[in-house]
């Protein structure tokens, strides 16, 4: 596993130690985020899931949000699981939940912490049952369609808030297939005018067919480009 800290700092994640270490080392200057991935399969007990959250939150002793994306940890953060997590760990502040169910968003917030809905597809659903925004990579691509939802729901417009949400959705559909990254930097490099180049291998790239497509899909989107 790698995970990027600071500025383009890239290292190896080998192991719970590790992360405390990394966690002490940049905890005043950088932002830590647990996903657990490999690791979390030998933890399946709960008190030991508790005790790891723990350990590495007050590492760093910074606001603190738990990634629950069961697909690739292969654990869910329950509400009965995240209530325990929150009895223990005081820089406990809210959640990104990614699991594909968002029906415990509610019980979540609830609990009094900020939930960040992690697909960009459900942001609308999820403002609706309590949660505090969405973090995605779709809303980087076109921020002003996913600021229009949360400005036309905030404002009680809400079928111009449906009216965006299914324009996001719509962008949300050109990443979700193995050329996500590919994607992503072709879109917003058109955007901005600026080559971004292709993803670094193994991500493949996209064809020059693939490129007109997305052109022409971004032309049908009425996407402003600059390039």
């Amino acid at each position: 596993m790698l995970k990027r800290l600071g500025a383009g700092r890239i290292v190896p994640i080998d192991s719970h130690q590790h992360r405390l270490e990394l966690s002490k080392y940049y905890g005043a200057t950088d932002t830590i985020e647990e996903t657990s991935e490999n690791q979390i399969e030998q933890l399946q007990e709960i008190n030991d899931i508790v005790e790891h959250y723990r350990v590495v939150a007050s590492a760093a002793d910074l606001p603190f949000f738990v990634y629950n994306l069961p697909h690739e940890t292969q654990v869910e953060i329950t509400q009965d699981l995240m209530q325990k997590i929150k009895d223990k760990v005081p820089q406990l502040v809210g959640l990104k939940h990614s699991a594909p169910y968002i029906g415990p968003i509610r019980q979540f917030c609830k609990m009094g912490l900020c939930c960040m809905v992690g697909n960009s597809r459900l942001m609308l659903p999820a403002l609706m049952m309590g949660a505090s925004g969405c973090i995605d990579g779709p809303p980087g691509m076109v921020p002003e369609i996913f600021v229009d939802i949360w400005d036309s729901f905030q404002s009680g417009n809400f079928k111009q808030s449906r009216e965006s949400q299914e324009k996001g959705a719509q962008v949300g559909a050109l990443v979700e297939n193995t050329k996500m990254h590919a994607y992503y930097k072709a879109f917003i490099g058109k955007r901005i005018g600026i080559d971004c180049g292709q993803p670094r291998p193994p991500f493949e790239g996209l064809t020059s067919s693939e490129k007109d497509e997305l052109s022409k899909i971004m032309i049908l989107m009425k996407i402003k480009t600059l390039s």
